[in-house]
């Protein structure tokens, strides 16, 4: 067979292969978009509002600049839902930061994310109960504030007298 000829049939069959594989990975984002997704529709349902996000990989200093890949579950471009992040430390004063909605996101990093999704949600339910106990204390900080100004209220001379309302959780 001459050389020209082999090499041909080489590209041919590379071509092919690679039409193949694109297929394959064309149909695997599609469905891990469409299950993140899914999990995103059900986090809204939830109505949680607590930011998180968890490192994926970070690169060690190299010339003091630091780069870092994180999933998250945050409010990117006016929609809650899972995203990625990316920043570079030390090219100037501030850090650069772009997000992605997960499906937004390059191929590479929504790769690299895939299999934290885990710890994503560990986390989220962590950071929530957090909000959570902070709110609790501070409704009852505002409430014990709120009766002493009624009281002070009604003891005020000339004025009406004001019913404390209890405050009931939903």
């Amino acid at each position: 067979m001459p050389a020209s000829q082999d090499t041909s049939v080489r590209k041919s069959t590379s071509l092919d292969e690679l039409t193949q594989t694109s297929k394959k990975i064309n149909s695997a984002t599609k469905r891990l978009n469409a299950a993140v997704e899914q999990l995103n529709e059900a986090l809204k349902r939830l109505n949680l509002g607590v930011p998180v996000w968890i490192e994926v990989c970070g690169g060690s200093p190299d010339d003091h600049i630091v780069e870092t890949e994180e999933l998250g579950y945050a409010k990117v471009k006016g929609r809650w839902g899972v995203c990625i992040r990316f920043t570079v430390e030390g090219l100037g004063p501030e850090p650069e930061e772009k997000e992605w909605h997960f499906e937004d996101a390059p191929r590479e990093m929504r790769i690299h994310a895939s299999s934290y999704f885990n710890k994503l949600m560990t986390a989220l339910n962590e950071e929530s109960l957090k909000a959570a106990q902070t709110m609790e204390e501070s409704a009852t900080d505002v409430e014990e504030l709120s009766l002493s100004i009624v009281e002070a209220a009604n003891n005020a001379i000339g004025r009406a007298t004001l019913k404390p309302r209890p405050v009931e959780a939903k």
